[in-house]
C-alpha cells in the first residue's frame, strides 16, 4: 500500500511501514496477523479481512479482539 511518495505499507505475515528511499523498516506492527499470501491466486493462503484506505493512509485488520484500524502520520 502507498504512503506518500516515499513510503510503502507491506502485508505479508505482518504489516511493515517501509521507507522506499533506504528500504528500512521505519515501523512494524507486530501483533497484527496479515496473512500469508505472496500473489494474487493462491490456494494455500490464509488471509484475515483487511481493509486499505490509500487516500487517507489508513488501513484495518480484523483479528480475534476484534477491527484494528492503523492510521498512519509521517508528520509527526
Amino acid at each position: 500500500m502507498p504512503v506518500g511518495d516515499s513510503h510503502v505499507v507491506c502485508f505479508y505475515q505482518h504489516p511493515r511501514l517501509v521507507s522506499l528511499d533506504s528500504g528500512e523498516v521505519v515501523t512494524r506492527w507486530d501483533d497484527l496477523d496479515t496473512g500469508n499470501q505472496v500473489s494474487s491466486i493462491s490456494e494455500d493462503a490464509t488471509i484475515p479481512p483487511l481493509a486499505i484506505d490509500v487516500e487517507h493512509k489508513r488501513f484495518a485488520v480484523f483479528g480475534p479482539a476484534g477491527i484494528t484500524v492503523i492510521q498512519i502520520d509521517l508528520e509527526g
